[in-house]
C-alpha cells in the first residue's frame, strides 16, 4: 500500500513538473529593431542582413549585435530614375549614438533607430543644353532654390515639377517634401528681321538666298545669321510716258553705315 502511495505521489509530481515547467529554466525575450521614420531598411544581426521591422526572441543574457547601414539609398519616387530617397542614421530611441551597438537581452525591449533623410532633387532642361543650378541631395522639407539659366536660341518659358506645369518664376524655390524631378522648359527665341529699301519700295531683295520684294518681313531664331542681299543694278518701267524700263537703282549703303553687299546679320532682337 506504502508503495502505491508512493508511486502515485512520484507520478503527480512529474506531471506537475511537466505543466508548470523547470522553475530554474532560462527565460526568453523578445528584442525588436525598428527604424523611424521610415521602415524595410538595411540592418544587420549578428552580421546577418534584415530588414526592419525585425524582431526575435533570445534567451535571457544574450548579447546581440545590431548594426543600421548608413547611409543607404532606395528608389522611393517614380518621377526621378534611380535612387532618390537617403537615409543615415542619427542616434536610437535612448539617445544612444553608437552603431553598430551590443544589446543584452535582459527584458522585451524594441529599438528604434532615428534616421536623417533627404530626397534627391534632379533638375534638366527641354530641350536639353541648359545648365540649370541648384539640383542635388536635401533634407527632407528643406527648401530647394532652383535657377534657369539663358540659354541661346531659346527663352525660358515654365517649369514642370513631378509632371506639373508650376508657372514661369526664376528662380524658383520648391519645398523637398519628397524626391523631385524639375524641368526648366524652353521656347525657341523668335524674332523679326525686315528687309526695306528706300526712296522707293518694290525693288528685288534676297533673304537667305530667297528672293523678295521690299519690305519683306521674316522670322528667325534668337542668334542666327541671316544672309541679306539687294539686287544691284536693278531697272523697272516707272513712267506711263518712256518706254521699257526708265528707272535704275543702285545699291548705296545700309541704314546703319554699311556698304557691303550680300552681308551676315546676326539677329538678336526685332530688327529692320
Amino acid at each position: 500500500m506504502k508503495r502505491k502511495l508512493l508511486f502515485f505521489a512520484s507520478v503527480a509530481a512529474l506531471l506537475m513538473l511537466l505543466l508548470t515547467g523547470c522553475p530554474n529554466g532560462p527565460k526568453s525575450f523578445t528584442l525588436t529593431i525598428t527604424t523611424s521614420p521610415d521602415t524595410a531598411l538595411q540592418i544587420t544581426i549578428d552580421l546577418v542582413n534584415q530588414q526592419t521591422p525585425f524582431s526575435q526572441k533570445y534567451v535571457e543574457g544574450t548579447n546581440v549585435n545590431v548594426q543600421v547601414t548608413s547611409p543607404q539609398e532606395r528608389d522611393g519616387s517614380a518621377f526621378v530614375v534611380g535612387n532618390d530617397t537617403k537615409y543615415t542614421f542619427q542616434q536610437w530611441n535612448d539617445s544612444n549614438n553608437s552603431n553598430p551597438r551590443n544589446f543584452t537581452v535582459n527584458g522585451n525591449f524594441t529599438y528604434t533607430a532615428q534616421m536623417n533623410v533627404q530626397y534627391k532633387v534632379d533638375v534638366s532642361s527641354s530641350p536639353a543644353g541648359a545648365l540649370v543650378t541648384g539640383g542635388g541631395w536635401y533634407n527632407k522639407n528643406a527648401n530647394a532654390t532652383l535657377t534657369a539659366p539663358a540659354m541661346a536660341g531659346y527663352i525660358f518659358d515654365h517649369w514642370v515639377v513631378n509632371g506639373v506645369n508650376i508657372g514661369n518664376t526664376n528662380p524658383l524655390t520648391v519645398p523637398v517634401n519628397e524626391p523631385k524631378n524639375v524641368v526648366a522648359h524652353y521656347v525657341s527665341a523668335q524674332f523679326t528681321l525686315t528687309v526695306t529699301t528706300t526712296p522707293d519700295t518694290g525693288l528685288v531683295i534676297r533673304i537667305a538666298g530667297v528672293q523678295y520684294n521690299s519690305p519683306r518681313t521674316v522670322s528667325v531664331s534668337e542668334g542666327a545669321v541671316v544672309q541679306i542681299s539687294v539686287d544691284t543694278p536693278q531697272e523697272r518701267d516707272g513712267s506711263a510716258f518712256v518706254v521699257g524700263n526708265d528707272t535704275k537703282y543702285t545699291f548705296q549703303q545700309w541704314n546703319d553705315a554699311s556698304n557691303t553687299n550680300p552681308r551676315n546679320v546676326t539677329v538678336n532682337g526685332n530688327v529692320t
